[in-house]
């Protein structure tokens, strides 16, 4: 995870030594292009590239977590970092780690990641490389030299090359970093573990934010509300993560609460499963997006990759929240007392994660819930969904927070509301 693979480093780096090569050709035919801020051309092969290695770190973190992987143990035989990208998707499919829908949400929030990162990395590039034609204009000199230069002693000058390469590791390897914990995140979602631990790394790289963490590591109850705010990354190149705990005799006597709970970077440590946290531009990043002029492909780029992952996954008018008017019944584990869904409440959070052929039990549904005509429903017009709601028990009257799973079909409604775990 320290590095981009050798064929994506290749084509990235390439990419941005001959766009700036073809930048400084035409600055040296018109010198007025150096006092305007823009970013280099877009190169999608490249930023192609960047989202593959992204949505790789994002499926190997995936993998692990499911795996209950030890971050000391070997990598297995098959380990999805030695395959090919395609046939690493296609064993994840297999063993049912990853469904189609799942791949292809992750796959459009990484691409816009990738996109996103790589044009503002682009307008720091020429923002770095204008400060050294600006001088060796006003020098008297001219910028031939630069277009002397080879690939990596123009990288070197921004960053970029494999003698400076800071600038390369803060963009890229945080960006892995969040893709790689996000995938995390989304296999103890599948397979939740009794407890969480935060992982840091304690040696002279360590950062004032992560020190104490290393010092003294965290461990929390799976869903513990200290989990929404401290999800690595936790600032710029942090090297911190989440580890599963799944056997009882690894939990402590008692809870390793932070001594403070010291606070993550402005634009990090968010929960990635539970906003945009990871698809939206931080804060920075929007600034310097309009101040090289790219916002509007940013936004463009935006609304094409939205149109694609909701296609056929909307649940038609599905909000994001839904008001219940009525008690509903909620199905849960080893519990005769009955549980509703409290009347005059909100589910937030809806989410689809499952749909038509990922669901199992599609063949059931569509005979267990026919039309009120008699006509069966289609599997594809069938959703799996959940949601954070409101529950209250109805012999003891005790109400808790919860994550629900219920079906969902656009002429049959929402059936089959489940208990998935609760929430502190």
């Amino acid at each position: 995870m320290n590095r981009l693979s050798a064929a994506a480093w290749l084509m990235i780096s390439e990419s941005a030594a001959n766009r700036l090569k073809d930048y400084i050709a035409a600055a040296e035919r018109n010198h007025d292009l150096l006092r305007t801020q823009k970013a280099l051309a877009a190169d999608w092969t490249a930023v192609s590239q960047a989202a593959q290695y992204f949505t790789r770190c994002a499926l190997m973190g995936l993998d692990h977590a499911v795996r209950h992987e030890e971050f000391a143990e070997a990598p297995a035989a098959e380990d999805i970092e030695n395959l090919p990208y395609a046939e690493a998707v296609e064993y994840l499919r297999k063993r049912s780690v990853l469904s189609k829908i799942d791949y292809d949400r992750l796959s459009a929030k990484l691409r816009f990641r990738a996109f996103t990162a790589s044009r503002i990395a682009d307008g720091d590039l020429l923002r770095r490389i204008n400060g050294e034609l600006v001088r060796a204009v006003e020098d008297g000199g001219g910028l031939k030299q630069f277009l002397r230069m080879t690939k990596d002693e123009l990288l070197d000058k921004v960053g970029m090359g494999p003698s400076s390469g800071w600038y390369w590791e803060t963009v890229y390897r945080t960006n892995a970093q969040t893709a790689y914990n996000a995938g995390r995140a989304m296999g103890f979602e599948k397979d939740p573990p009794l407890a969480l631990e935060l992982v840091a790394i304690d040696d002279a790289r360590t950062s004032d934010i992560c020190r104490p963490f290393a010092e003294k590591p965290v461990v929390l109850p799976y869903g513990d509300p200290f989990w929404q705010g401290h999800w690595p990354p936790l600032h710029l190149n942090c090297r911190s993560t989440i580890r599963g705990i799944y056997d009882p005799a690894e939990l402590p006597e008692g809870w390793r609460k932070p001594s403070a709970a010291d606070p993550a970077m402005e634009g990090f440590g968010a929960y990635p499963l539970d906003g945009s946290s990871w698809w939206e531009e931080l804060e920075s990043q929007v600034r310097r997006a309009k101040e090289y002029g790219v916002q509007g492909e940013i936004d463009a780029v935006r609304k094409m990759l939205e149109r694609n992952w909701t296609t056929g996954r909307s649940v038609g008018a599905m909000a994001r929240r839904f008001h219940v008017d009525i008690n509903k019944d909620v199905r849960m584990p080893d519990e005769e007392s009955p549980w509703y869904i409290k009347e005059g409440t909100e589910v937030t959070g809806v989410k689809v994660i499952a749909e038509g052929k990922g669901i199992r039990d599609r063949s059931r549904l569509v005979q267990q819930y026919p039309m009120q005509d008699g006509t069966l429903t289609s599997e594809k017009d069938w959703y799996k969904v959940r949601g954070t709601a409101i529950l209250y028990n109805g012999d003891t009257k005790q109400e808790m927070k919860a994550e629900v799973h219920w079906y969902q079909c656009k002429n049959i409604g929402k059936v089959e509301f489940k208990f998935k775990r609760k929430i502190d």
